[in-house]
């Protein structure tokens, strides 16, 4: 229940009178008042009527909007924790030149970037680069050529690949083709396995996750312009919940009956 205004003005005087010097303040106010003279009481009493209202007035307003910031200053250090040293420090870290993807980074690692301060197409590179196993990868849209290279070249070196399309976006890069290589046929080409999902609504994650240990998410595909110019952002985390999280997600999605299953050339 909301207290009434005369409720808090009754609980702001008694809380300041009982914090602060309330006859310094007083004598202060009857000072601003009524003169450099108006230090005491007895001069308070002697003034007009109105004088000594307007002097109340003034103490309650004082009184009530130091309450309040009293109020303000006690909420502001419950709302503003202190943050462990050793978790900001983690979270500081480069992504492209920290600790090995599937090795012994720590558990809560995490790194952020942004485009187009930062060309995120060399540091995406370098991170999947880094796999030892696996790269499970959903991305919406999906035409960037050197990035879909990397990808082929990792997989004819043992690594397993598997990356999931949305039907749309899929559909209007082999339409653009004109005869020339699209990211799947290169994919394809290297042995990456490409399934496209067929049913209408969109599939429009931007992740992958490495070695069963590492995440990448954000809102930046995988195309020239959405590396480089556009306003995106890339997040890399290595918590076990949430690679657990979306490898359990991609293997719904993989499974899906009506995939289109993509046969390597």
């Amino acid at each position: 229940m909301i207290m009434p205004v005369f409720c808090w003005r009754s609980v702001a005087e008694v809380f300041v009178e009982k914090c602060v010097d309330y006859k310094k303040i007083t004598d202060r106010i009857n000072a601003f008042v009524f003169g450099d003279s108006a230090k005491s009481s007895d001069v308070v009493a002697r003034s007009s009527p109105q004088s000594r209202v307007r002097s109340r007035r003034l103490q309650r307003l004082i009184v009530v909007a130091l309450f309040l910031v009293t109020l303000v200053l006690i909420g502001r250090s419950f709302n503003h924790p202190s943050v462990p040293v050793a978790a900001g420090a983690a979270l500081s870290q480069p992504v492209a030149s920290g600790t090995e993807v599937g090795g012994a980074a720590t558990s809560n690692f995490e790194h952020q970037d942004y485009s187009p301060s930062s060309n995120l197409e060399p540091e995406e590179i370098a991170i999947l680069a880094k796999a030892r196993r696996k790269i499970d990868i959903a991305m919406y849209s999906f035409t960037d050529l050197e990035v879909a290279n990397a990808l082929a070249s990792e997989a004819r070196a043992g690594i397993r690949i598997r990356v999931y399309r949305d039907g749309d976006q899929y559909a209007q890069e082999e339409s653009r083709a004109a005869g020339r290589p699209t990211t799947s046929s290169i994919l394809r080409a290297g042995g990456v396995e490409v399934r496209v999902k067929s049913q209408r609504d969109l599939m429009h994650l931007k992740s992958y996750e490495v070695d069963d240990s590492f995440l990448r998410t954000g809102s930046a595909n995988w195309s020239r312009s959405g590396l480089t110019y556009q306003d995106n952002d890339v997040v890399y985390i290595q918590l076990p919940q949430s690679v657990k999280a979306f490898e359990t997600d991609f293997e719904a999605m993989w499974s899906r009956p009506d995939n289109l299953v993509l046969a390597r050339p």
